[in-house]
């Protein structure tokens, strides 16, 4: 997808005057202005809302009209896909959303969500994968390595095109629990067809035995049965007695592993701290800095100092041990419970799954001994073609049977493919070697030399011939962002290379703004070596520092309240 121009009425600070920015201007691109002057609102969160219809900045739809026209908002984006000229038009108060293919208007009667999705399919993005590889906006932006190694999987996912196996891997599940009831229902008809099977090998194993005898046999039989039932519906009402709604017992349990987790993170942060606070104490202790051999000065009240703060916090970790254990012990209960509920139902369940086949048994014995009531003899033969028949039955059934369990055993193959470890890790071992390497000579051309290594299941770690055993948090807050970057332009390329996310244009709103001017330099060098089709706006409070490093600048000021371009 190539950015062209957009146009940009009453949206935000925007007034009637259009304000207009051209995306093929030159590659790089600085974009400044006063607090308030929408620098981020235009360059960023009008390209979202063009695209997607949402907002970019936690905020909802109707505030993002302007605040003193109050209507005709109107966003229009001009881009290129595939060869075809697009322009989007959006817009609230009157509502407008409208695509044009060539100057041609697609879908008239399409409903606006399906629209939306015509729009994704033409683009190539949604809203996720807009603001995590095209848009980063400061306050949304989350840094890949500040994710955890499942939504760190999602996005590469994403990016690898391969997130649709995990979609047919849901799909697989159903399949395999429709065929599992398949199995039970065959099962159910086999267990009847037996049933049905001897009480007929009864009638003819009873046929030369005295009708009187006969009948008393059935009585006893049936008498049987009925007891039968009438003690396991005893056995279900006890049971039945025991069952609870277990709603508020889950909800319990899931605010008790909710508190469970935020203080086991509460302690780690805590021991974190703790730790800190050694390492500070045992320099301290030195006397003498070991690097220049220069005392420390107030080494001992700053020790003194450490050891009250220690204290304190280990004081606070016991606060959180304490509900750790105490959450433990309610978890441990809660689930007690439910184990419990769970096995009441499940002997139920058992319970009334034998009332049905004593039900059945005994309708098949009440049956033959109203027949043998009524002095009806029934031929040995003609009762030996049914057992026959149900043999024939039992037959088929055991056939299906048997095809349906080998149906099961090939969706679990196929389930074992599709999962996380199946075909996806693959796809990612093929992939994973790359992005480490460009990942690494991104970061070598910003100049910070270390090494990461992320893992097929996107675990990181560090190396550097400075410090061993380095990690993330060792990192200074420039640092880190170098990293994050590097990963960001690392996928980036692997996006380009799989066709998932592709844009001419990239926005950073505030993103760099804890880099120093350096930093700053070498990313911009970086994309024009690296990237050289790629237009990159960097939106900044620091314009005045980092405008002689682009090549061409944006600056908004604040007039009557209204946002206008400076010339």
């Amino acid at each position: 997808m190539k950015f062209k121009k957009m146009s940009v009425k009453n949206f935000m600070s925007v007034g009637n005057n259009p304000v207009v920015i051209d995306f093929t201007k030159s590659q790089s691109t600085v974009v400044g202005g006063m607090n308030g002057s929408g620098k981020s609102a235009i360059t960023c969160e009008s390209v979202v809302y063009a695209l997607t219809g949402k907002t970019l900045k936690k905020t909802t739809l109707p505030r993002i009209v302007n605040k003193f026209n109050k209507k005709n908002l109107l966003v229009t984006l001009d881009f290129e896909s595939n060869g075809n000229e697009y322009q989007v038009v959006r817009g609230m108060k009157p509502t407008i959303f409208e695509i044009y293919r060539n100057g041609e208007k697609l879908n008239v009667d399409a409903a606006s969500k399906d629209l939306q999705s015509k729009l994704e399919f033409i683009t190539g993005v949604d809203y996720n994968s807009l603001t995590q590889m095209i848009v980063l906006n400061l306050e949304r932006f989350k840094p890949f390595m500040e994710m955890t190694s499942q939504e760190r999987r999602v996005i590469v996912e994403d990016i690898l095109n391969i997130s649709v196996f995990g979609e047919m891997n849901k799909l697989q599940k159903d399949v395999i629990k429709e065929l599992n009831n398949k199995k039970s229902d065959i099962q159910y008809e086999i267990d009847k067809s037996n049933g049905k099977k001897l009480s007929l090998e009864n009638v003819i194993k009873n046929a030369n035995e005295s009708n009187e005898k006969y009948l008393k046999d059935l009585e006893s039989q049936i008498q049987e049965q009925m007891n039968e039932i009438e003690s396991l519906n005893v056995n279900i009402e006890q049971l039945s007695s025991n069952i609870i709604d277990l709603t508020e017992i889950n909800n319990k349990l899931s605010l008790s592993k909710s508190n469970k987790d935020e203080a086991n993170t509460q302690l780690k942060i805590l021991m974190s701290d703790v730790n800190n606070i050694d390492k500070s104490v045992k320099f301290l202790s030195q006397g003498n800095c070991p690097t220049c051999s220069q005392e420390l000065l107030n080494a001992d009240e700053s020790i003194k100092k450490h050891e009250c703060e220690k204290l304190d916090l280990i004081g606070k970790s016991s606060e959180y041990i304490t509900i750790v254990e105490d959450e433990t012990k309610n978890i441990n209960e809660l689930q007690i419970i439910i184990n419990e509920q769970s096995k009441y139902q499940s002997d139920i369940n058992g319970f009334k799954h034998k009332i049905m086949m004593a039900e059945n048994k005994a309708k098949t014995l009440m049956t033959e001994y109203e027949k043998q009531s009524n002095k009806k003899t029934d031929d040995v033969d003609s009762v030996q073609s049914m057992i026959n028949t149900i043999d024939s039955e039992i037959e088929v059934l055991n056939k299906e049977y048997d095809s349906v369990i080998v149906d099961i055993e090939k969706n679990k193959i196929a389930l074992d493919i599709l999962s996380d470890s199946g075909v996806k890790l693959t796809i990612i071992k093929d992939y994973i070697d790359f992005i480490n390497y460009r990942v690494n000579d991104y970061l070598n051309g910003m100049e910070f030399y270390i090494n990461i290594t992320l893992d097929e299941s996107f675990n990181e770690s560090f190396s550097s011939p400075s410090k061993e055993g380095m990690i993330y948090a060792d990192l200074s807050t420039g640092q880190k962002r170098r990293v994050n970057l590097a990963i960001w332009l690392a996928l980036i390329e692997v996006s380009a290379i799989k066709n998932s996310v592709t844009s001419n244009v990239l926005f950073l709103d505030e993103i760099l703004e804890n880099m120093d001017s350096l930093g700053i330099e070498l990313f911009i060098k970086l994309i024009k070596e690296k990237m050289p089709n790629k237009n990159v706006f960097i939106i900044t409070q620091r314009f005045e520092q980092f405008r002689d490093l682009f090549q061409s600048e944006i600056y908004f000021n604040l007039v009557d309240g209204y946002t206008e371009m400076q010339k």
